[in-house]
């Protein structure tokens, strides 16, 4: 049993053996002064996969370029830089006098911008051994050195000397007869010698694979084979995409807009070499109900565009791409809700059971007691609804309520805020309300920033005797005309008028009646008193007037329109 063991385990070093010298003679081939030997290189990159994987051990052999024809896969030194070599299947023959040649890598969308000679071809592409050149560059770090020459090395080490030292006692055991002492002594021998030569080949094969040459893929359209040093091979992903938000305008992720030029935008990735290009992704919603996915390739760290689809979630992520052909994984996801669909409210107080929204009203419902509540809800279907603002206008006062007090001024000068959102109400904190006619305005707002301005409610508002109410004092506007015969000039003066009216003068002169209207503007209102002198007559443009002879013992009349009609008569 013992012997079969041992001739099991000869038989694994043998082929131990055997293979250390093969890979060897892979690894120093390209140093080797033979024409016909297959010469190895690292693949580092993705230019030419799936055919060539990234991270394999590539081999190629010396042609003679006239057999090279289309869909061979050929090494040639790069047009654009002799210190590199190209590893690209070829496109086309462009020309056969002299030999040129137009190329592409597999993975890429583009042909090369170049045309290859014939006398720039190194050979052939033969076949590659996928994964080695990862253990290649891993051998390179302390772990990797460690973990795959250290740790077996000393075992294998070990092994070895425990061989030795048992040969060397077999060796000094001299009880047994000569002739096996000297058997023995033989087999201990080659045993000792077997054992250097394995070290020997182990450690050479470990270290030399940081000699291979490096294929180095530069994934947008070329492939390089260079004789740099294998440290610098770069198998690391550029970083996750952080940071991602909108602008224009600004959003964080989850936010809400009616925008529709949203722009995505995230920090740029880090990179060893340097980063190339993002593939930008984003799902959305279509006009017809459905959801689409799109992506694309863009250089810059946002993508410029427009939300030209359905209105919803919009959620985007990306991912890097570096000049070797690394790709990060993707970012997280950041969603934008995009709405431009206008929010309805609708008011119930204080309406009560009255029809709601309708500001046309053939007689304005009457509301006999008003708590100065105002009630309502309001609803939004994409963000929701944000918050309700009001507009509160009192027709007989010509006041507006802002929020603490009623000031004079037209409807929507000022708005207020009401509580809540779906559900809102209103108090109006004030200690009476004038009595006349009203209209309120709901605005509601959603998270998207769209306004609504239709929910609007009209009525009168006539306290009944039991409630005490003690209404604000309105001042007297009165009236009175001067007259000066001499120069038929008439003197118009208004006392105790707030707001701008329309004016007219009519007087009977001659068996005809004749007048002069007018416009008073607030500007023209001094200490709420309006003067100004009129002629009955002609102007001209330069301001020259020509009288017309008012007769003595005319009638004028005078009428002042401003929300209610204020007439005054006067004899001439």
């Amino acid at each position: 049993m013992l012997k079969k063991f041992k001739f099991i385990i000869n038989i694994v070093e043998w082929i131990v053996f055997a293979f250390l010298l093969c890979f060897l003679f892979i690894l120093f081939s390209p140093k080797l002064p033979i024409k016909n030997v297959p010469k190895s290189f690292i693949v580092v990159t993705g230019s030419m996969e799936p055919t060539i994987k990234t991270g394999s051990v590539a081999f190629v052999k010396n042609i003679d370029s006239k057999n090279i024809k289309t869909g061979d896969i050929i090494a040639f030194t790069s047009p654009s830089d002799p210190n590199d070599t190209i590893l690209h299947r070829v496109n086309s023959i462009s020309s056969t006098d002299p030999l040129t040649f137009k190329t592409k890598g597999d993975n890429n969308n583009d042909i090369d911008a170049w045309d290859v000679t014939d006398v720039g071809v190194k050979g052939i592409y033969i076949t590659a051994i996928p994964y080695l050149g990862l253990i290649a560059a891993f051998i390179k770090k302390p772990l990797g050195f460690i973990l795959i020459i250290g740790i077996p090395a000393l075992i294998f080490i070990i092994f070895q000397l425990l061989n030795i030292k048992k040969a060397i006692a077999e060796e000094v055991d001299r009880k047994v007869s000569q002739k096996i002492a000297e058997s023995k002594k033989s087999d201990s021998t080659k045993t000792i010698l077997k054992s250097i030569i394995f070290f020997i080949l182990f450690i050479s094969a470990s270290f030399s694979l940081s000699s291979i040459h490096l294929i180095k893929a530069v994934f947008s359209d070329t492939v390089s084979i260079d004789g740099i040093n294998i440290s610098i091979a770069d198998f690391t992903k550029p970083t996750i995409p952080i940071n991602l938000h909108w602008s224009n305008p600004d959003i964080s992720c989850g936010g809400y807009t009616n925008s529709y030029t949203a722009t995505p935008n995230w920090d740029d990735s880090l990179d060893d070499i340097a980063i190339t290009k993002y593939e930008y992704e984003i799902i959305y919603p279509t006009k017809i109900g459905t959801t689409g996915i799109w992506h694309t390739f863009i250089t810059s760290s946002q993508y410029t565009g427009v939300f030209n689809q359905g209105e919803g979630l919009h959620t985007f992520r990306v991912r890097a791409y570096d000049a070797n052909g690394n790709i990060s994984d993707w970012s997280d996801s950041c969603s934008v809700t995009y709405d431009k669909t206008i929010p309805s409210s609708l008011i119930t107080r204080p309406m009560l059971n009255l029809e709601q929204d309708n500001d046309i009203y053939t007689i304005k419902p009457v509301i006999e007691f008003w708590d100065k509540e105002i009630h309502g809800t309001a609803f939004d279907q994409l963000s929701g609804v944000k918050n309700v603002d009001l507009s509160i206008y009192s027709y007989r006062e010509n006041k507006f309520w802002n929020g603490t007090e009623w000031l004079n001024g037209t409807e929507q000068t000022v708005r207020v805020t009401a509580q809540g959102t779906t559900d809102w109400e209103y108090k109006i904190n004030a200690d009476s309300i004038p009595f006349g006619f009203y209209k309120i305005i709901a605005h509601a707002i959603d998270k998207a920033g769209n306004v609504e301005n239709s929910a609007t409610i009209e009525f009168e508002y006539v306290p009944t005797s039991v409630e005490t109410i003690t209404p604000t004092p309105i001042p007297t506007t009165d009236i009175n005309l001067l007259s000066n015969h001499s120069d038929n000039k008439i003197n118009l003066e208004i006392t105790n008028i707030s707001a701008p009216l329309d004016y007219e003068i009519l007087y009977t002169g001659n068996g005809l009646k004749k007048g002069i209207v007018g416009h008073i503007n607030n500007d023209e209102i001094i200490d709420s008193k309006y003067v100004k002198d009129f002629y009955f007559g002609t102007c001209s443009t330069g301001g020259n007037c020509t009288p017309e002879t008012v007769a003595v013992g005319s009638i004028i009349t005078v009428n002042l329109t401003g929300g209610t009609t204020f007439t005054k008569t006067f004899n001439y």
